[in-house]
């Protein structure tokens, strides 16, 4: 029989076409949490197209009837490329505990966990708990948990931060700058994970799916330019340069945009701003430009890891960028762009509307 209690804690997962992670992990996670009676799971499927509907609708049906699983389906307003930062502020929303819980598709969590997070907000209401961003691990990076008003209060993730990276770095910052304390997840209830290469990260991106040419022009000794050519022939550049860290510091708040066009034996960049740049190719068969008696040459990006690599660099620069410039304003509250009402089918049978914030 269904709970007709509200739950104390949901546990959020998100997925587009990660249906191999979650074979292993919603499962595992489901009856690590058979202790704890006051939660709900609620697993979001983001228009995938892997089989993700008919699996659960096969596997997880005990589950659902209980109510301790609740799995929705867009019906309206289907994304076509996966977004951390939408997709999660969608499903806490679809949300009923009142402490939420982001765990990633690839994420176990271990039993005695939520009895974990429930005794640690029992004792600090403005709390948020979070991956140890301190170990490195990249793979263990997204688990969250947080009081429901607080992550509203500050207009949950910024969904401007796009593809993948520095979203949560983001709402953590936001959240220490509204008041609210930071700690980190005692790792040993929650540290493992499924590994995966950098492509599956980027696969559901606009990026991925849509980029055509990437061009490199070297300015100095630690600055270059990034060309990204789309097959629209759109265009996006901006001059980057090294950083102590490991990312690269974008000397703009945004890529500049334009359209591009090319030939054997030529290349041009039309801005919006209206400036344009022209490359010719040389005797050495390479696109080069001369200003003021300087020559330069955009290389290309042929190697396929490279060319990948650069499209995961792509979405970190700039999110990394919006970092600097969310540390310098100071501002922790966002508006997120409103979109129409979103219908969503739950748990097969019923559907709701996206509840406002």
């Amino acid at each position: 029989m269904k709970s007709k209690t509200q739950p104390e804690i949901s546990v959020c997962t998100v997925c587009m076409n990660r249906l191999h992670d979650l074979r292993e992990t919603l499962s595992y996670n489901l009856k690590s949490a058979d202790e704890f009676s006051s939660c709900e799971f609620v697993l979001l499927d983001y228009n995938s197209r892997d089989g993700l509907h008919s699996w659960v609708r096969e596997n997880m049906r005990e589950y659902i009837q209980s109510g301790r699983l609740n799995y929705y389906q867009f019906q309206t307003n289907k994304p076509d490329y996966f977004s951390h930062a939408h997709s999660k502020n969608i499903a806490f929303k679809l949300a009923e505990g009142n402490i939420l819980t982001s765990v990633n598709a690839d994420h176990f969590i271990e039993p005695g966990f939520l009895e974990y997070v429930k005794e640690k907000f029992s004792t600090q209401a403005d709390l948020a708990l979070i991956s140890n961003i301190n170990t490195g691990v990249q793979d263990n990076f997204g688990r969250l948990c947080i009081k429901k008003d607080n992550f509203f209060k500050i207009g949950g993730f910024d969904e401007s931060f796009s593809g993948y990276g520095y979203e949560d770095t983001d709402l953590s910052l936001r959240l220490k700058m509204a008041g609210v304390n930071i700690e980190f997840l005692q790792e040993e209830l929650c540290h493992r994970y499924l590994c995966h290469k950098d492509q599956e990260r980027m696969e559901n991106t606009y990026d991925f799916q849509h980029l055509h040419k990437i061009f490199i022009q070297k300015i100095g000794p630690n600055r270059s330019e990034l060309f990204f050519l789309y097959k629209s022939n759109e265009l996006e550049s901006g001059v980057i340069h090294r950083s102590e860290h490991d990312i690269p510091i974008l000397e703009q708040p945004e890529f500049s945009r334009g359209m591009w066009r090319g030939s054997e034996s030529e290349m041009i960049f039309q801005y919006n701003d209206g400036s344009e740049r022209q490359f010719a190719v040389d005797k050495d068969g390479m696109y080069s430009s001369e200003i003021n008696g300087l020559i330069s040459r955009l290389v290309e990006v042929k190697d396929e890891k490279n060319f990948q690599d650069l499209i995961l660099k792509k979405s970190l620069i700039l999110n990394y960028r919006r970092l600097i410039d969310r540390k310098q304003a100071g501002k922790y509250v966002v508006k997120n762009q409103q979109s129409n009402p979103t219908v969503f089918l739950k748990n097969f049978t019923s559907t709701v509307l996206l509840p406002n914030q």
